[in-house]
């Protein structure tokens, strides 16, 4: 008779920084009721993926689906999996931070359910080599890979072999292939052709095989499809049979060796670091507050509570989502970036705040931050961070407002985005023309090097940053070069949380050269807070940031958040030109195509023309203010609990 057993692996993950009413919902209309169908069909096992974060949520929200899961995890019917607490991209965190997370949920299972997981789901199926000595030394004994990274070689095995093992220094771990072909028609064909595939693969291997089949809870769960695929299963007893990973391992040996390829579906991810600027920042920023917690750990022979309320929220905003390009939401969701953020910022402000005190404070370092072989400079106080990149235009890729726990740099969009851009478009061109992507750039300064002149706190004075960059550059229109220098002076203050530039245009030619200057800015907005735009002469309510605009002879213009209190306020000397136009990108939900707001660009502008040998000096102010002082935010307590 054919025969046929049947791993049915399901996977969920709600990040810590979601809104409860998001997770609330995706309780009662899926996870819910899932639940309790796998209890209602009593003949079928499952293997069951639980994010940390998520079961943290159950705790919170719904802890009768914590009692119910024990219950059916005593009676043999599902197996748990393990992976990282909060669900992070094992293969890029430091070492220390992954086995950290993997152990968190562990303990997490242990203390809901009274004992640990052999096996452990993998964030988004990256794989790459060195998880396996990880997970090994995790305890961890086998993980669920999609099939198609085990079949680099070009030599698939039978669909219905079964589990593979495969190892990094003498370190081994069992991979079980998920049949991606099959999962395909979860839940989107008919039941009936989706049993029909599985019995014919039952003839596959003499004795009968092994099939795996996994999904996100969110993905597959369509109440009537499910529940007529697990009477379906039932009904098929006969010949279809399914089981637990680990009931699999203790009855059958491996199917042989294999070497996954890295990556997800075969792609190596750390390129997607290349392609997505900001993925890459947060990637950086993770790093940096890791370093941090470290060096902190070091110093104590214990880790007292700041450092380890401070890895909780470490780990917090190290979440793959907000990293990853997700179907729904992922990297295009301001809201999962922001979360991200505030979780890694409050464990830098604790571990600052351990290592600094509580006055005023400022620091600097040339690091290379980002590993692209050039340096970049930090400079952190305890108001904000701001890193600076003189090989990359001399431009301002970060800005951290410590006090709000905010990245207010943080913008997606198709092109790399930064403040204190220096750009010098055609003279003539308007707003409009850069909407319409028309605009030309005459300028090599806005991604060309600059060099550093001086750097350094004045620490005689009051103890205030200043970096002095410099670049000859030229200006190209038509057949023509014009030589053009520019010095770039920034001083960030002490104790306040502003950037100061002073930029100095010099014309070295015998002849005169007529000048677009526009340096930009580009601003996030708040996703919790109703923003609205101020500027010099304005009555009555400013415009909505969805706004596109321009004001003829001002000094400055603003983003003013209501609910937040916060107003982000950019000015400039002499008066000219200040524009505005929203950041938008195309994203996707359920529903199909939507238009994401991601942020607000800025921009100066100033047409001249400059003299022989002459030169014109430009001050720019961008500023955080509050309506109250800054202060400490103190940190919410629901980011205290695990």
């Amino acid at each position: 008779m054919k025969q046929l057993h049947l791993i049915l692996t399901l996977h969920g993950h709600q990040p810590a920084g979601n809104p409860a009413d998001v997770v609330q919902q995706a309780i009662r209309e899926c996870y819910r009721p899932m639940i309790e169908a796998i209890d209602r069909h009593v003949s079928l096992k499952f293997c069951l993926h639980l994010s940390g974060s998520l079961l943290a949520w159950f705790e919170r929200l719904a802890p009768d689906l914590l009692d119910r899961l024990g219950r059916l995890q005593q009676a043999e019917r599902i197996e748990m999996l393990a992976g990282g607490f909060h669900a992070p991209i094992l293969a890029i965190l430091p070492e220390t931070d992954a086995l950290a997370q993997l152990a968190g949920m562990q303990e997490s299972l242990n203390h809901r359910f009274g004992q640990v997981s052999r096996g452990a789901w993998i964030a988004e199926q990256l794989w790459e080599p060195q998880l396996c000595s990880l997970l090994a030394e995790a305890g961890i004994r086998y993980t669920f890979l999609d099939e198609r990274l085990l079949h680099s070689d070009g030599m698939p095995q039978p669909r219905t072999a079964g589990y593979r093992m495969t190892e990094q220094a003498g370190q081994e771990l069992a991979i079980f292939p998920i049949d991606s072909a099959l999962c395909q028609d979860l839940p989107g064909t008919a039941v009936e052709n989706l049993m029909r595939k599985l019995l014919d693969l039952s003839d596959e291997k003499k004795g009968g095989g092994l099939i795996c089949l996994a999904d996100d809870w969110e993905g597959v769960w369509q109440q009537s499809w499910m529940e007529t695929f697990f009477q379906s299963l039932e009904a098929a007893s006969d010949w279809l049979h399914t089981c637990t990973p680990s009931q699999w391992m203790n009855q059958h040996p491996a199917a042989g060796r294999a070497y996954p390829a890295c990556g997800a579906d075969g792609e190596a991810w750390r390129n997607f670091l290349i392609r997505y600027p900001e993925a890459d920042r947060l990637y950086r920023k993770i790093l940096a507050v890791s370093r941090k917690l470290a060096e902190a750990m070091e110093e104590t022979e214990l880790p007292d509570e700041n450092c380890l309320r401070a890895q909780n929220l470490l780990h917090k905003g190290q979440d793959h989502k907000a990293l990853w390009q997700g179907k729904f939401d992922g990297l295009y969701s301001p809201a999962l970036r922001q979360a991200a953020y505030r979780h890694l910022l409050q464990a830098e402000v604790l571990l600052d705040q351990q290592a600094q005190g509580d006055e005023d404070w400022i620091a600097f370092d040339s690091i290379d931050y980002d590993a692209d072989g050039h340096e970049e400079i930090l400079v952190e106080n305890r108001l904000i961070n701001v890193l600076l990149a003189p090989n990359r235009g001399g431009r301002i890729e970060a800005i951290d407002h410590r006090t709000s726990f905010r990245c207010i740099s943080d913008v997606k969009d198709p092109s790399a985005r930064a403040n204190f851009v220096d750009r010098f478009p055609a003279p003539g061109s308007a707003l409009e023309d850069r909407l319409s992507a028309r605009q030309v750039e005459e300028g090599d300064f806005a991604e060309e090097p600059y060099g550093i002149e001086s750097l350094g706190i004045d620490e005689a004075g009051e103890c205030d940053f200043e970096v002095v960059m410099f670049r000859a550059g030229s200006l190209k229109r038509a057949l023509q070069t014009h030589p053009l220098q520019l010095t770039k002076r920034l001083r960030i203050p002490a104790d306040r949380p502003e950037l100061e530039v002073e930029v100095r245009l010099h014309n070295p030619a015998d002849t005169p050269v007529d000048l677009h200057y526009c340096p930009e800015f580009n601003l996030s907005l708040d996703v919790t807070s109703q923003a609205r735009i101020e500027f010099d002469g304005m009555t009555g309510p400013g415009p909505s940031t969805a706004s596109v605009g321009e004001i003829a002879d001002a000094s400055w213009i603003a983003l003013f958040e209501k609910g937040t209190g916060r107003r982000l306020r950019l000015s400039m000397q002499p008066a000219g030109v200040l524009w505005r136009h929203p950041i938008e990108t195309q994203g996707r939900d359920k529903q199909g195509a939507e238009r994401i707001l991601q942020g607000l660009a800025l921009g100066a502008s100033w047409e001249m023309t400059l003299p022989p040998k002459a030169e014109r000096t430009f001050r720019l102010r961008l500023e955080i203010q509050t309506l109250e002082a800054d202060s400490v935010v103190p940190i919410p307590s629901e980011d205290k609990a695990t």
